[in-house]
């Protein structure tokens, strides 16, 4: 009875509320830090008119490698601390990105109903942020689960 339980169910939901708010915030920051730390990278303008300009402007320069490596280090930090929500906490992760790229992709068609003909292949690019996120989750759970079990 002494050794805690990593599957107890918490007497609380509000610590799962702060790391979803935690990971929402990081995950952005994972995307939008690589292209600004990176010497010489904002080099494109944002497309369109967007209503989120910083936010264009890093998905127009986006470095992919160190933006999924972050995600991917996010990940296995949020499925070491949450092991038992790692997968909604890798989900989360790309909510705030996705977000601001809805709010300028609503701007951009309300404007020009022209711009935006390839949105699927802009959603399917802002998604794949949440596949290494969700792999270091799940790696991340079960680096935890080794080190309890030893």
């Amino acid at each position: 009875m002494g050794s805690p339980d990593q599957f107890q169910k918490p007497a609380t939901r509000w610590p799962l509320v702060g790391w979803s708010i935690f990971a929402a915030v990081a995950g952005l920051c994972s995307v939008v830090l690589p292209p600004h730390l990176t010497p010489g990278a904002l080099v494109n303008p944002g497309y369109g008119h967007p209503l989120v300009p910083w936010f264009a402007s890093v998905l127009a320069n986006l470095s992919f490698l160190p933006t999924l490596t972050a995600m991917f280090v996010l990940g296995a930090v949020l499925g070491l601390a949450q092991p038992r929500w790692w997968p909604l906490l890798g989900c989360l992760t790309v909510s705030l990105p996705m977000l601001f790229w809805g709010i300028n992709f609503v701007h951009d068609v309300t404007i020009d109903s022209t711009s935006h003909n390839l949105f699927p292949f802009e959603i399917a690019m802002v998604l794949c942020f949440a596949l290494p996120s969700v792999a270091g989750g799940g790696i991340g759970r079960l680096i935890r689960w080794a080190i309890l079990r030893s």
